[in-house]
This record gives structure tokens, sequence and C-alpha cells, in this order.
């Protein structure tokens, strides 16, 4: 066995699939140099999980096999992008994205079933064919992962408030606060490391306490300490700031007035303590509305909706506004369907989706959506029709166009592709209420295509690094990922 030729420390605060991708990526590629890493991981919830859990539809890769996917890809992500991104930044997600998958199906997650959702030209787009939500599948099993490797400290409820620069400006820690922990003190602490990732956000549910550290050495709850090690080098690879509504109000007004389908984590501290340390802000007006959130009939003005996943159109779901009339090709890019509902009235609508097409998304999916009230299942058309408050003549005359359009391969909205082929709900379909939602942010922290955060020059900031929804480089999960084993 050899001896280490040195040691080193590495902090990650936020436990999403980013930072859990990074404490992975970074113990093997320790290893690979003889370097002892001891990582802290921190998160300011009570428990792993965060948004990434929350992701529903799966991850995008292009096919190794085919050729002209690769290239595709990187067309689909440029006109999604609306040509206005960075091509370099581009071109490393997408390349890096088969890689990506890879990392997680080692885990053991089933990524089996493929879909073609929205703004893509191939059918690219990686789920698992049974069980939760595909988020909380990849989730579970890297953190179990994580959570067993001897060389990381887990801390729960640490808020970390500033990236500690050195007078050479290098990024040198953390300096973080405690929330909420039952007879403690809130006290500030700083975080001194090798390296330090950022990715307030969040992984999977845990069941251990809340604070999970498992030396003493890393933190005594009740005191008020502070923590320093030498630091080489800081990643920051933070969540997006889609629930903080300053964030959204000081730099996209017009998505502010959308409720979110984030968690009450996403609310940019990464970007706001990143930029504290130098970092230029690069597209923070560049907010995603989601077309699809689910309108809570219990409570249809909540800010805060469950996402009704692209995978629902990419699994047939039609869309129909309040007069029972489709009204825009489903698999459309999302920005072009949020516009589409947004011009109806009412600006929301209904999706329908058949009991095949439900087959196809998932049974266990459409249990739990069900079970929230936020579906319900219709036993006929005429029930179908009488649920959505229009006539039935007009849903018929509706589905008949949709599947003539089928036969002859374009329906008169444009649609060229037809997931699950004719749509029959002779015996009954699935309905819900759907509004667009602000969903991802596509702005943040300027890095290079080495991850390097740039500062208002546009130089590297000296140890500082990012990636994932903070840093500007939709496919978030391909983000995140590739991100974390860059």
């Amino acid at each position: 066995m050899r001896t280490a030729e040195r040691e080193a420390r590495l902090v990650i605060v936020g436990a999403g699939l980013g930072g859990l991708s990074a404490v992975i990526e970074a113990s093997r590629r320790a290893q690979n140099c003889n370097l002892e890493l001891s990582i802290t991981l921190l998160d300011k919830e009570a428990r792993l999980g965060g948004n990434s859990a929350k992701a529903s539809s799966g991850i995008s890769a292009y096919n190794p096999n085919d050729p002209t996917d690769l290239p595709d890809y990187l067309k689909d992500t440029r006109t999604s992008g609306g040509d206005s991104g960075s091509e370099q930044l581009m071109a490393t997600l997408v390349e890096n994205s088969a890689d990506a998958l890879k990392f997680l199906e080692s885990f053991g997650v089933d990524l089996s079933k493929v879909n073609q959702l929205g703004g893509h030209s191939h059918s690219r787009t990686h789920s698992n064919p049974s069980g939760p939500n595909v988020g909380y599948a990849i989730i579970s099993q890297l953190g179990k992962h994580v959570q067993g490797m001897p060389s990381v400290h887990l801390i729960l409820n640490a808020r970390v408030d500033h990236v500690l620069m050195g007078v050479d400006g290098r990024a040198t820690g953390v300096q973080y606060t405690l929330n909420g922990l039952e007879g403690a003190e809130q006290s500030q602490h700083e975080e001194r490391a090798y390296a330090v990732v950022v990715t307030i956000g969040g992984c999977a549910a845990s069941d251990k306490p809340l604070c999970g550290a498992k030396s003493p050495s890393c933190l005594k709850c009740a005191e008020q300490s502070h923590h320093e090690e030498r630091a080489d080098a800081v990643v920051i690879t933070t969540g997006g700031y889609a629930a903080s509504d300053e964030l959204l109000h000081k730099y996209c007004p017009t998505a502010a007035e959308f409720g979110t389908t984030n968690g009450p984590m996403a609310t940019g501290d990464g970007v706001v303590f990143g930029h504290e340390a130098g970092a230029r802000l690069v597209d923070m007006d560049k907010v995603q509305v989601h077309p699809t959130g689910f309108v809570d009939p219990a409570n249809p003005h909540a800010k805060t909706k469950f996402l009704a996943p692209e995978k629902l159109r990419g699994a047939g779901g039609l869309l129909f506004n309040m007069a029972g009339r489709r009204f825009v090709d489903e698999l459309q890019r999302r920005d072009t369907v949020t516009q589409a509902i947004i011009a109806q009235p009412g600006h929301q609508a209904y999706i329908v989706l058949s009991k095949a097409g439900a087959a196809d998304f998932g049974a266990d999916a459409v249990k739990f959506y069900m079970a929230k009230g936020l579906v319900s299942l219709q036993d006929s058309p005429a029930s179908l029709a009488a649920h959505m408050g229009v006539a039935l003549e007009t849903l018929n005359e509706e589905l008949q166009r949709y599947n003539e359009g089928v036969r002859a391969g374009k329906d008169h909205l444009g649609k060229t592709v037809f997931p699950g082929g004719a749509v029959d709900v002779s015996e009954g379909a699935y309905v819900a209420t759907i509004a667009p939602a602000v969903h991802y942010c596509m702005g943040g922290l300027a890095i290079n295509s080495d991850a390097q955060v740039l500062n208002e020059a546009g130089e590297p900031i000296p140890g500082l690094y990012g990636a994932g929804e903070n840093a500007v480089g939709h496919m978030a999960a391909d983000t995140c990922v590739a991100a974390g084993i860059t």
C-alpha cells in the first residue's frame, strides 16, 4: 500500500447532484494522484435533497452509436439557447453528456427508458422505467455511496455566507452559519480547505441526524467556533435562484410574476457570495419559465407548484386550452410552449394523457400525482369533456384532427413527432390543469471551459472554480453531473 504523498482537504457546500458528483470524482482523482483527501460536505437544509431529488424527466445524453446525434445535440442546444450561449461551454456540456450518463449508471441507476422531449431532434432523454421520479432515484444511489465514504464528513443545516479570500486574491475557504439546530445557538464558522465545492441546492433524503459530521473535529454543534485549514482551491457549483423573490425581482422582474417549481432552498446563495468574492455575473436575466406546472385545485394560487414534467408530453400528453382546442406543438421548445399557454385565456391549459401514454410515462408517477390531487382519471370521453368544461363534440373533433395528423406525419400545428401514435381516450384518460412556472436559472457566475470562475475583467480568479446551475456555461441534470465530474 502506497503512502500518500500529501494531504488535502475538500469542502463541498450543498449536497445536490453536482455536489455529490464532485465528491465522488474528487475522491477518485485524489486516489489516482496518491493524495490523501478529506472531504467535508455541507448543506443548508436539514436533509439531503433539494431540487436534484425533484427532477422528473431525466438526463439527456447523445448516443455514441449514432454518428449524427452528437452534432445534432449540439445544434439543438445552440438553438434552445437562442444562439446566445458560449460555443465552447456548450460543446463541453454536450460532449461530456454520454460520460455523465455512464457515471450515473455505474451506481446502479437504471436509466434505460429513453424519450424524445421538447427541443430535441432525437430521443435522448434517459430516465428510470419504473419506481420513484428519476431525480430521487439518482440521488438516492449517489447519496448512499457518498454517505458510505469514510473520507466524507457530512454537516447539515449549514448555510454558507462567504467564500474566504486570501490577501493574494485566492479563495481559502468558506464561512457558514448553523441553522435551526435544536439546543444550539446560531454560530458562524470558517472552514478552510484544500478545495471548496459550493453546491447550494441539493440530493436524496437521509435519515441521519441533522449534524452528520463523522468527526467531532469538524463541528461541535453547541459551540461557537471557527475552523480554518490551508486552502488551495474553491469550486462553486451552486443551485439557482428560482425561489428567490429578491433576485428574480432584481434581475428578471417578469419571471417574478409566476409561481415556481423550485424548493425553498433555491435562493441563489452561491451566486451572491461568489459575486462578493469577485466573480462576474452573466445572464442573470435569463430565467426559464417552464410551460407546465401543476395547478392544485385545492390551492390554485399557490406560489410553489409541482412540476408537470416534460416527460408527460414526451409520453404523448396533449395540451388543450380552456375552450377544448389544441394550440401548440407540445414538443416545441419550452419557451415556445410557455408563450403559447400565456396567450390562452386564463394563461393556463389542460394536459390530457391517454391510458397508454400514462403507462409509458410510468404508473407509479401517475399514482403519485393523483394522490396529491393534481391529476384525475376520467373514465370516458364524456366525463373528460365535462371535467374540462368543454363540449364533447369539440373534444372529439380535436382528437380526430390530431390523429389525422399522426397518420399524415404532420398536424395542423406543425407537429411531426407523435409519441405513442394516435391518441385513444375511448376508455378514459388522465387530465390536469397546468400553468407556466419559474423552473431554471441560466445565469450565474461566469466561467471558462476549465470551470475557472472569471472576474469582471474576464480573468480567472485564482483557486476559484464553478459549475452547475449557478455557473453559466436545458439540460439541468447534464450540467450538474458533467460539471461535477469535470
